[in-house]
């Protein structure tokens, strides 16, 4: 079923959203957003250390390798893969581990 004239409705129902929203936070101040809690959980996503996997994914995708193909090539899923990039933000900058100096 198609609903018509959606679009005019659209600032309607967000001014009544908004009301609504004002509302129930002035009945139960809980449900305000804890700033404090996002900005740590940010401080804390920064400073993540890479888990083995993590660092072996950063490598591959370094060496121009997709998601698909590290996937098929360590014989993981493709989900698993695609969130140690989305969680760890890769590819990140690779740390030279063991640098010689002659």
């Amino acid at each position: 079923m198609k609903i018509p004239h959606i679009k005019e409705f659209e600032d309607f129902y967000r001014k009544a959203w908004v009301v609504q929203n004002r509302l129930d936070l002035a009945a139960n101040p809980k449900l305000r957003p804890n700033k404090e809690t996002k900005e740590r959980r940010i401080i804390d996503d920064r400073k993540k250390e890479l888990t083995a996997a993590a660092k072996t994914v950063n490598k591959l995708l370094h060496n121009g390798l997709t998601i698909l193909e590290i996937s098929d090539a360590l014989g993981q899923d493709f989900l698993y893969i695609k969130k140690l990039v989305l969680r760890y933000d890769l590819p990140t900058v690779v740390e030279p581990e063991n640098e010689r100096r002659d």
